[in-house]
């Protein structure tokens, strides 16, 4: 099970707030996301809630209430699915790897 605490989920490429995920499926929630979201909005009016998505397949209906700025704990049983889930919810922006490049000649030579 993996947990975010609120905060923006941003596009890698871009580093905006994003929705696309790694992965679409035939049966995704994308579609469905005004519908279950509205219910949250109108409930807590923008103060931060804890929500738990049980079968979080890509982790769409996570990643939307992550960017509404409640705390998110997801879970699901195929690991691909929980995977994803862990690359959006437990990271805010896009890697830096800042260093990499000294530390890859100090390791191995000059590339």
């Amino acid at each position: 099970m993996q947990e975010s605490h609120a905060s923006p989920l941003n596009d890698v490429r871009t580093g905006r707030s994003s929705d696309t995920l790694v992965s679409d499926y035939i049966g995704n929630k994308r579609g469905l996301l005004e519908f279950v979201t509205a219910p949250m909005r109108s409930i807590f009016h923008g103060r931060e809630a804890k929500v738990l998505d049980l079968f979080s397949g890509t982790g769409v209906v996570s990643a939307a209430f992550k960017r509404m700025g409640h705390v998110v704990t997801a879970n699901d049983h195929l690991e691909v699915c929980a995977v994803l889930s862990s690359a959006v919810l437990l990271n805010d922006n896009a890697p830096r790897f800042e260093g990499i490049h000294a530390d890859t000649r100090a390791n191995h030579g000059s590339i």
